[in-house]
């Protein structure tokens, strides 16, 4: 009797054991250190979730999210990895970008800097992308929902894309983006060199305080970066992080720049109709039409979406065709 109960007892464990074993149809990932941009160590776990690394410490987050509110200008490149975020900070005004329809056409547009916490609720978020912008709502944000904090922001883009890639384990859709837009921007770059040898080319930028000669970034990061045009004197690239500098009109119309891009932005309320104002005046002005682009028809405005469509990886796409079409003619 007592050898029969013996035998009940092992079964009974080794039905447990076998069990035990099925749970491990969901895979996920332990990234031990996926801040190291050096290696991307992950161990194989039995849940539904992913375990990372981040400056504000280890975050389980879901293997396949669903929805994602991102809070750190990410939304292109969610749509790259393949992601479609519910809620977005990279609208325009609120709106969808033109060369974004039908991609987000059921994201909410929220700023960063103004999104109130009720609505990110309403949002019923199972992952939530934050950074610098939102640092301060970061304990409020993943009380919601597993967040991710990126160390990287929008002007450091190069980094951001892949830091995020890692953390969603979509290094490969990440690495292909680049590797495309890398060669589209360097075709582009060499047919404008090829038709304009030896010129050089300069980005002024009216806000409603200031004139800007824009270096490495933004639309002067995909100029000079990515199409790898040749800089006038007075582009500020001698430092890498020497991207924007003030300057006067007397500074601008004293150079002699062999083609030029004028832009505005206005992210300040209600200045939208004054810088308008003064960057009509700035191109209009009689020592702007003297300097050799403007007489030879070498000057291109980029304002409105145009300029905006820099700032994002989708964006950056299409601002290559831009810039091929106003100084090539051609598309």
């Amino acid at each position: 009797m007592k050898k029969f109960s013996m035998l009940l007892i092992l079964l009974s464990v080794f039905m447990m054991l076998v069990a035990c074993n099925s749970t491990k149809e969901n895979t996920a990932f332990n990234c031990e250190s996926p801040v190291d941009h050096s290696k991307n160590s992950c161990k194989e776990e039995t849940s539904a979730m992913r375990t990372i690394q981040t400056v504000k410490g280890r975050v389980d987050i879901p293997i396949n999210p669903k929805r994602i509110v991102d809070l750190a200008y990410t939304s292109e490149q969610l749509l790259i990895m393949g992601y479609t975020p519910v809620m977005s900070s990279t609208g325009l005004n609120g709106k969808t970008p033109s060369y974004l329809n039908g991609k987000l056409d059921n994201t909410v547009f929220v700023s960063p800097q103004t999104v109130k916490i009720e609505d990110i609720v309403a949002a019923k978020p199972d992952l939530i992308i934050s950074n610098s912008r939102t640092e301060k709502m970061y304990d409020q944000l993943s009380k919601i929902a597993p967040t991710i904090y990126l160390e990287n922001d929008l002007y450091s883009w190069r980094k951001q894309f892949p830091e995020l890639g890692r953390f969603l384990g979509k290094e490969k859709e990440v690495d292909a983006w680049f590797e495309q837009y890398s060669e589209k921007a360097k075709k582009i770059g060499d047919e404008i060199k090829a038709k304009f040898p030896g010129e050089t080319f300069t980005l002024y930028v009216t806000n409603a305080t200031e004139y800007r000669i824009y270096g490495r970034s933004l639309l002067g990061d995909v100029l000079f970066t990515d199409m790898e045009l040749p800089a006038a004197k007075g582009v500020p690239l001698g430092k890498p992080d020497s991207t924007v500098e003030i300057v006067s009109l007397d500074t601008i119309y004293s150079l002699q720049p062999d083609q030029i891009f004028v832009g505005y932005y206005a992210f300040e309320p209600n200045a939208e109709e004054l810088v308008q104002s003064r960057f009509k005046d700035f191109v209009s002005n009689p020592l702007f039409n003297r300097l050799k682009a403007a007489k030879e028809g070498k000057v291109y405005s980029m304002v409105g979406e145009e300029w905006h469509q820099s700032e994002y990886q989708l964006g950056k796409e299409q601002v290559l065709e831009t810039i091929r079409q106003k100084v090539l003619g051609t598309k």
